[in-house]
């Protein structure tokens, strides 16, 4: 008894099922309503390196430590090399050309170390700010050397730009003080 009535369950649902995918039917009656079908759940926030972070993100140890060593070592290679100083007697040339050397070897302290995953992204970007200042300059001095005023004109405004968009990128990392520029 038991089996019959499971067997003619079966089989009226089947039916059932058979009857709503059937071929096209203009009358609107006889279609079965389809059921909405239940949304997933959000997905997890993810965390460090593509795995869900479910609880509260932890300080950044790793980019914490990583910024301090980047500050040793900057302000020994600013101990070593020195400041740019801004003289009022000296020409935009001489303190772009004594800028040059300390933004190149700030470049090259980023591209020694190895940072953490988490500020990686940024550090490229700020690398690439960096790049462009040091391409800049070049420009710039290039353009005073051949005495083109718009091309000098239009790098200073270029390097002004430049300039802010890295001290906020090196503000927003967290860099120390000496990947920030003073003047303008």
């Amino acid at each position: 008894m038991r089996t019959v009535a499971m067997v003619s369950t079966v089989v009226g649902l089947a039916l059932l099922l058979l009857a709503g995918c059937g071929g096209s039917s203009s009358d609107s009656a006889r279609s079965v309503p389809t059921v909405p079908r239940p949304t997933p759940p959000p997905a997890p926030p993810v965390g460090a390196g593509g795995a869900p972070s479910f609880a509260d993100p932890a300080p950044d140890r790793a980019a914490d430590r990583f910024v301090r060593r980047l500050g040793v070592r900057c302000r020994r290679l600013e101990r070593r090399i020195g400041t740019v100083s801004s003289d009022p007697g000296s020409s935009l040339q001489e303190v772009i050309e004594a800028e040059l050397p300390r933004l190149r070897r700030l470049q090259r302290l980023l591209r020694s170390g190895r940072p953490p995953r988490s500020l990686r992204k940024d550090l490229r970007r700020y690398t690439a700010a960096l790049a462009a200042q040091i391409y800049l300059d070049t420009r710039i001095i290039t353009a005073i050397e051949d005495d083109d005023s718009r091309s000098k004109e239009i790098g200073l405004r270029q390097n002004q730009f430049n300039r802010k968009r890295r001290n906020a990128l090196a503000t927003e990392l967290g860099l120390p003080r000496c990947f920030r520029d003073r003047q303008p």
